[in-house]
Parts: C-alpha cells; structure tokens; sequence
C-alpha cells in the first residue's frame, strides 16, 4: 500500500542524504559547495532555463572564481549533470 502521509521535515532530510551536495574545487583549493537539481529551490527551478543564472545563484560570489579558473555556466552544467544524472530543463523525482 501506497504512503498517503508524510512529515516534511523526514522528506526534506531523506532528500538530503539521497541528494547529497555536489562540491568543485576552485583555483587555491577553496570548494564551492550547492544541491543538486533534485534539491533546488523554487527560485532556482524558476530560472532553470538560463544556465548563466543557474550558475551565478548556486555559486553565489564564488561564481567569479569559478569563471577565473575557466569554468562556465555551461561547464557547470556538465558537472551537475555528471554528479546527479539531471540536465538543465529535465526533472527528477527519484
């Protein structure tokens, strides 16, 4: 039989540990750390269609780093496809 109740404080910290954050090692060895798609606010799944706002909202200030050491919002893609199996515009409820 199917679970028809759910605490949501238990599903946002199963999440988690399913979904654990994806982490890049910048120039200097600093790490950026962020969620992976399955993890993502709504904020963030609102602008999921424009890869240069993705980036820039994951990393935050870091996203200068990431840029300065050849990194791209497209690069950054690949790797968050690469680390949770979603690319940019698909979604998971696994």
């Amino acid at each position: 039989m199917s679970k028809t109740r759910f605490v949501l404080a238990d599903v946002v910290s199963e999440a988690a540990e399913k979904h654990p954050d994806i982490e890049v090692e910048l120039p200097g060895g600093e790490v950026a750390s962020f969620p992976p798609p399955q993890r993502w606010s709504d904020d963030l799944v609102a602008v999921a269609g424009d890869a240069v706002k993705v980036a820039g909202m994951l990393l935050g200030d870091k996203y200068e780093q990431f840029k300065a050491g050849g990194g791209s919002a497209m690069i950054l893609l690949d790797i968050i496809k690469e680390a949770s199996g979603v690319s940019l515009g698909e979604s998971s409820t696994s």
